[in-house]
């Protein structure tokens, strides 16, 4: 069994989206003066590898402190889309040659990964709406992509409604194509969205 961490790591300079507050860490106790270390951070709650749910989108959807916590692990499949230029979106058809099944969770690999650069890009790649619905129609379990956002308002809409997860910024440099077993626990915390800790088994 291999273990491979998809979280990208927390860190004060690291980059959100646009209009998101930033990331602020740091020590308030120190070893030397006080006899214990202690780390104070803030930061939004889609900030890094994070766990958008329902409620994100919704007054009345499902947030992270009443998820389902089966809903966040199980078989995934990691698909490759480095091929799909910027600006360019994922099809209904370049997804029907996966074999995605019913409670898959669908990984996508996309041009971000090629750099460590973790910049925004407005023109990511990302699945288009009938892509979205292909998905939702296939009664996938979660989504997730290795930038800043699955897409815009209207895929967001599509997935969160029929409750699907959404992982965002998620670090799949190193990850080939291939199934694994997915996990990804948000904080047991009020609100719409979480960071999370995410990891893919392989062999498992």
């Amino acid at each position: 069994m291999k273990i491979y961490d998809i979280t990208v790591l927390l860190e004060k300079d690291i980059e959100v989206y646009p209009g998101d507050p930033g990331v602020d860490i740091h020590q308030i106790k120190n070893f030397v003066t006080d006899g214990w270390n202690l780390t104070k951070f803030s930061m939004g709650s889609h900030t890094g590898s994070h766990l958008d749910t329902p409620l994100h989108i919704s007054e009345n959807g499902i947030g992270i402190d009443s998820l389902p916590l089966h809903q966040c692990l199980g078989k995934c499949k990691v698909v490759d889309f480095t091929h799909v230029e910027y600006g360019k979106s994922i099809s209904p058809v370049q997804l029907k040659a996966q074999n995605i099944e019913k409670d898959d969770i669908i990984l996508f690999k996309t041009r971000s990964s090629t750099t460590n650069e973790r910049n925004f890009r407005p023109d990511s790649v990302c699945p288009d709406l009938n892509a979205a619905k292909y998905l939702v129609k296939m009664q996938i379990k979660a989504i997730g992509i290795d930038h800043f956002t699955i897409g815009p308002s209207d895929i967001h809409t599509m997935f969160l409604q029929n409750r699907i997860l959404v992982y965002e910024s998620l670090n799949l440099h190193d990850i080939k194509s291939g199934e694994y077993f997915f996990i990804g626990l948000p904080l047991k915390i009020k609100a719409e969205g979480s960071p999370v800790r995410a990891v893919l088994i392989e062999d498992f």
